[in-house]
């Protein structure tokens, strides 16, 4: 029911707090996207 809520209709699929990404993902995307999440945080 949350994948269906949050748009997800098949895998792989990320969910951040403010994005959700379907579908395959490239390594070096993946990494700057966390990395830029990590470092809002700190």
């Amino acid at each position: 029911m949350l994948a269906q809520r949050l748009g997800i209709t098949g895998t792989p699929a990320l969910v951040f707090p403010d994005e959700v990404i379907g579908g395959f993902t490239d390594k070096n995307v993946l990494k700057e996207m966390i990395d830029k999440r990590l470092k809002q945080i700190k």
